[in-house]
């Protein structure tokens, strides 16, 4: 059963990533799926329970992201790590990139969107505090909001604009950093 679920919220982030929040609900999903569309609605009610569903796919898969990139801790690692994920994110394919930027539109209309979307930016901004301490004293990106906000603008700035070359930006932004 719980196979099944997995199944449904896999296809919901996976349609979510290429056509767009819009393209989310019960029938779209249960057809990626090859599914009655009765059941999607057994494991999720509303639209906006689907939608929670793949915004803790999104957490889930954020923080196997830092896992796997993670490295010693350091002030520098942590740097590389929050860079390496805003540059994947900001790829207008990454699947993240999209499904994140689609919940985030969608929460004024799905209230309940709102806890799971905060847990998103809490791990988002996990580690930038002892990144932003790769920085020299005087820089602003020694400020943790600022550098964090910086990254989630790169990713932004990725998903509208597909020449946008979120590469320079994080290399001129890693070389700003202290050795």
């Amino acid at each position: 059963m719980a196979e099944r679920r997995d199944e449904i919220v896999a296809a919901a982030f996976r349609l979510t990533a290429e056509k767009g929040i819009e393209a989310l609900h019960a029938r779209t999903v249960a057809a990626e799926v090859s599914v009655h569309h009765a059941t999607v609605h057994y494991y999720f009610r509303r639209r906006s329970d689907l939608a929670v569903a793949v915004a803790q796919e999104a957490l889930a898969r954020m923080q196997a992201d830092r896992a796997k990139i993670a490295g010693d801790g350091s002030s520098r690692d942590q740097l590389e790590t929050a860079m390496a994920m805003a540059e994947a994110y900001s790829k207008p394919t990454s699947p993240m990139g999209r499904v994140w930027m689609g919940l985030k539109a969608a929460e004024a209309e799905m209230p309940e969107l709102t806890p799971v979307l905060k847990e998103i930016n809490d791990a988002w901004r996990q580690g930038h505090a002892k990144a932003a301490k790769a920085f020299p004293r005087k820089s602003l990106m020694r400020d943790a909001d600022l550098l964090s906000a910086s990254l989630i603008g790169a990713v932004l700035a990725g998903q509208f604009d597909p020449t946008f070359d979120a590469s320079a930006v994080f290399d001129r932004l890693y070389a700003s950093a202290e050795d």
